[in-house]
Formats: C-alpha cells, sequence, structure tokens
C-alpha cells in the first residue's frame, strides 16, 4: 500500500471510530459480555490522542482514544485505544504496551494518582494474513508467571527503612542494601564485624568499593 493509500486508510478510520454509535457497537462486538455488564457506555467520550506521545504515532495519526466510565462512578474512566493498521507488524504487542505507558504517563504528569484500566484494540485491514502477536500476553514466554509475579509484585526496597536484622536477610546482597540505608554512623561502627565477614566471599571490585564509601560516607 502506497503512503496515499495508507493516509486515506487512515482518515477514513479515524473519521469513523471518533463517532460515538460507532465506537459503542464496535466494543458490544469485541467486550468481554462480563466487562460490558460493568461499564456505562451512556458516558463513552473521545479523548485527546496528545496521550501518545509523537514518537509514538510516528508519521501515522490513525489512533483513536475514547473514556468510559464504570456504572455507579463519576471519576473512575476506562480507557479503548483503537487503532488501524494496513499491514503486519510484529511488534504490535510492543507497541501496545507502549501506549499504554504513554497514557499513564501523561495521566501521572497530569496529576492522577493512577492510571485507569486501558484497552487496545488493533483493526487489521491489509491483504497479508496478520503474522503478528494479537495480544500482550503473546509477548511473553510465560505470561502467567509475568503478569501475577511481574505485574502484581511489589518492586520496591527500602533499604533506610529496614533495621540491620531485616537487611541480613539479603545475603550477599547484604553489604549493599547496608551501604545504600545510609545508617547513621555510630551504627555503621558497631557492625563493622559483620561488613567484613559479609565480604569475605564477595569479589573484590565489590569489596573496595564497599569500604571506599562507608569511608566517605562516614
Amino acid at each position: 500500500m502506497n503512503i496515499n493509500n495508507r493516509a486515506r486508510h487512515d482518515q477514513f478510520f479515524k473519521h469513523h471510530f471518533s463517532h460515538k454509535e460507532q465506537v459503542v457497537d464496535y466494543l458490544k462486538a469485541k467486550m468481554p459480555v462480563e466487562l460490558l455488564g460493568m461499564l456505562n457506555l451512556s458516558t463513552l467520550e473521545k479523548k485527546k490522542d496528545t496521550f501518545l506521545a509523537n514518537r509514538l504515532r510516528g508519521p501515522r495519526q490513525a489512533d483513536v482514544i475514547w473514556g468510559t466510565r464504570p456504572k455507579g462512578e463519576e471519576e473512575l474512566l476506562f480507557f479503548f485505544h483503537l487503532e488501524g493498521q494496513s499491514r503486519p507488524d510484529k511488534f504490535m504487542s510492543v507497541r501496545n504496551l507502549e501506549y499504554h505507558a504513554a497514557v499513564a504517563r501523561s495521566l501521572v504528569e497530569a496529576g492522577y494518582a493512577q492510571s485507569p484500566p486501558i484497552f487496545s484494540f488493533v483493526i487489521y485491514h491489509g491483504r497479508e494474513k496478520w503474522t503478528g502477536h494479537r495480544s500482550i500476553a503473546d509477548l511473553f514466554t510465560e505470561p502467567d508467571i509475568y503478569f501475577s509475579y511481574s505485574l502484581r509484585r511489589d518492586f520496591l526496597s527500602e533499604p533506610r527503612r529496614e533495621s540491620i536484622e531485616e537487611l541480613k536477610k539479603y545475603g550477599r546482597a547484604f553489604c549493599a542494601q547496608l551501604v545504600l540505608s545510609k545508617q547513621p554512623s555510630g551504627d555503621m561502627k558497631s557492625i563493622c564485624a559483620e561488613v567484613v565477614d559479609a565480604l569475605k566471599d564477595a569479589p573484590s571490585c565489590c569489596v573496595d568499593e564497599t569500604y571506599t564509601y562507608m569511608m566517605d560516607y562516614n
């Protein structure tokens, strides 16, 4: 498909999926019944596409974002990102992740503490058979593990707020956690023996860096 035809397809897609009635019917056909039952589609409204960074859209503009509220909610929104695609894209699942991150980042920068759920739909109208991923889960070798233990896992470690005894659970990473915790100078000196013991099996570069850091800090 040449550039002019692609631009026409993009324009056609964006024009038609900028109409609420068409988007409502599309969502009713594509969304799971249990999720549709949670939504108040009468509140569906088109959102600004500035949620998508220019580098994600590139020269194309075939992206439309809509938002709707769950039943009984006044503030919470569900976001729906619809994109027209004229040729297969093996990176489509990656791009969808980037879209979700771009929307979430825009909302956080606008003052929101959290991002609402975001759902992406790719409407492919090319001649070739689609050969790319069909879901974000297809991107990962073990999607269940990723979603359960990465997306829902607490990724934060706060050595400043852990006691010396709690820091010891990190084993060989104990010294790094200890130094990063910036324990008061007196406490640091009182556990020098433990630091030396913890470093006995560490690589020499880690030993040198730890002692240098501790000396500079104290």
